[in-house]
């Protein structure tokens, strides 16, 4: 069974693609041209019934860009089902604020960098690698961009609580 691109969600992913918010379309001229290392990115790709912002094939490297409607309870919850499902078909997902987009452009690209080199999933050596957690059953993971702590960090802790707390990026 197809699960990548599938027919049913092309009319979706088209009008998707042609109502970018300025986070995406920012982030596009970052990676669009195969830019960063030379890996070519997909946009407004959909798994299943998700559609990812930015899907690097190669590298099975899911980019996602949280505007303020991820930034409550039952988006959170759905964003950890979705991460939850992308992981299990071995997708790796990172998750970026739109803000940090404008704010810290070079440190989301050099953590995307980063993660398109690093295996996944990481080998079982007995310890997980610095940038990565696990969460539960579904051993969800998230890269850690460093040295950022946002503001609304706290407010998504106490709304969404710890456990799903490991499908973001902060």
């Amino acid at each position: 069974m197809r699960i990548h691109n599938r027919k049913s969600m092309k009319q979706l992913r088209r009008n998707l693609r042609n109502s970018l918010t300025p986070a995406e379309a920012t982030m596009r001229k970052a990676l669009q041209g195969s830019k960063l290392d030379g890996k070519k990115f997909r946009r407004q790709h959909s798994v299943g019934n998700y559609v990812v912002d930015f899907y690097c094939p190669e590298c099975k490297l899911a980019i996602e860009l949280d505007g303020e409607k991820h930034f409550n309870s039952l988006a959170g919850e759905y964003d950890l089902r979705r991460t939850q499902f992308l992981n299990a078909c071995n997708i790796r997902v990172l998750r970026f604020e739109n803000r940090a987009v404008f704010e810290h452009p070079d440190a989301v690209l050099e953590a995307i960098r980063k993660n398109l080199t690093t295996p996944w999933p990481p080998p079982k050596t007995g310890g997980e690698p610095k940038t990565h957690s696990q969460s539960g059953k579904g051993a969800v993971r998230r890269a850690i961009v460093e040295p950022f702590e946002f503001r609304s960090c706290w407010n998504k802790r106490q709304a969404l609580g710890n456990a799903a707390l490991s499908s973001y990026t902060w």
